[in-house]
């Protein structure tokens, strides 16, 4: 993902943020009893970043638990943490489970969402998820928080926040993933994953078509192209205006902390990972921007305390 400094975006993604996050205050009050748990485990056998092996795993538990709020399952998802010489990060699932054949293809879903739904690890006690991450990505543009469960400390000027970084590719680990062809999207075989079922190529561009996602957003969901498992385009293609998303796959921008969003659930709703917001009726846009709107007060005085903090 193409990294932006935050700076000319910073208070138009604040805004959006604040209103998401509002509504997803209001759909945490009631937690599921059951649990899910995160280990992480870092792989790093040349011992070559020993420095950032203990904020590292406090972030992505962090991120984890972030996650945890809006899942119904008791599961422990096993997270392995790697080093590469990549761009930035990625995050993918190391085994899938399988779900139906729908006539034409054989469904997976993500083997994290399986154990999730089933409570059942479907590989036992190898990792269920893989993170990996630039070698100088980790050095030059990441941010450790050092209170990553609260999240209001500065982000150090130019710098990523990992915390919203971990959390985007947990949901790739558990969801937002799939085997098309970025560009064209074809298949491999006779097989799809659970995100793939429910995505469409026009021919120039692809679409989200959950009916949970679908009517919140108020018609198909663009997905980014050349990289479908993510959210919007840059202009002139479709979903500009999902740009600010988590999973978005346009760009994170510096020095500004991303948070799950209600489209980001809904997607998960519609691929069949158990969550506390699938219960209701689907929610049609108006009413999300209702609840946005209602909401912004009581998200602004938590921010304050959370501010005092410090």
């Amino acid at each position: 993902m193409r990294q932006r400094n935050g700076v000319r975006y910073r208070h138009a993604v604040a805004l959006r943020l604040a209103l998401a996050a509002t509504a997803i205050l209001a759909l945490s009050v009631n937690p599921a009893l059951a649990t899910v748990m995160y280990t992480v485990t870092i792989d790093d056998p040349a011992n070559l970043f020993p420095a950032y092996h203990a904020p590292i795993v406090s972030n992505v538990l962090a991120a984890g638990a972030r996650w945890s709020q809006f899942l119904v399952g008791d599961a422990t998802i096993d997270l392995q943490i790697g080093f590469s010489g990549i761009p930035t990060a990625e995050g993918s699932s190391v085994t899938t489970g399988f779900v139906r054949n729908n006539g034409t293809f054989n469904v997976f879903e993500q083997g994290a969402a399986a154990e999730v739904r089933t409570g059942m690890d479907p590989n036992g006690p190898s990792p269920d998820g893989v993170i990996t991450i630039g070698k100088n990505y980790l050095v030059n543009n990441l941010a450790f928080d050092p209170h990553p469960a609260v999240r209001s400390d500065p982000i150090p000027a130019g710098r990523t926040d990992a915390v919203s970084i971990f959390i985007h590719e947990i949901g790739h680990i558990l969801a937002i993933n799939g085997f098309r062809d970025g560009f064209n999207g074809s298949l491999p075989g006779d097989y799809e994953s659970t995100f793939d079922e429910q995505t469409t190529f026009d021919g120039s561009n692809f679409f989200f078509n959950g009916p949970r996602a679908t009517a919140l957003y108020g018609k198909p969901v663009p997905l980014t192209f050349g990289n479908y498992v993510h959210l919007g385009n840059a202009d002139p293609r479709p979903g500009s205006d999902l740009i600010p998303d988590l999973m978005n796959g346009v760009q994170f921008n510096t020095d500004t902390r991303y948070d799950i969003s209600l489209l980001d659930l809904d997607i998960f709703c519609d691929v069949g990972v158990p969550g506390t917001t699938c219960q209701g009726p689907v929610v049609p846009e108006p009413s999300t921007w209702l609840l946005f709107g209602s909401g912004l007060v009581g998200f602004l005085l938590l921010r304050s305390k959370l501010k005092h903090r410090r």
